[in-house]
């Protein structure tokens, strides 16, 4: 889409477009989104600040089960390493790091 004037001092009508100029701003505003959102997704798993219960199964390849007992067992610790999102969990990855490389078996 492109913006378009048209000239009034010539005698055609005054349209200024302002239908597509509003449909190209969304359109611009989504495609937007859409990269930032792409982008977000493709931040490698040892760059980001928090990880999903997911994300730290792959990262650190101790099972689904057991990172969700450490969770609770250390919600109201010294060693508080997530953060509660709702039902969601976010593990700082660098706080359950130290964790593990303090803890001798899990």
């Amino acid at each position: 889409f492109e913006l378009f004037f048209i000239n009034t001092a010539q005698g055609q009508s005054q349209t200024y477009g302002k239908v597509w100029a509003v449909l190209f701003v969304r359109l611009r505003r989504d495609e937007f989104m859409e990269a930032r959102e792409k982008d977000r997704k493709n931040v490698p798993i040892w760059e980001k600040y928090m990880l999903t219960v997911d994300e730290a199964v792959q990262y650190f390849g101790i099972g689904e089960k057991k990172i969700r007992t450490l969770i609770a067992e250390n919600i109201n610790t010294g060693y508080c390493f997530t953060v509660q999102i709702g039902n969601k969990s976010l593990i700082n990855r660098q706080k359950f790091e130290n964790f593990l490389n303090q803890t001798t078996s899990l």
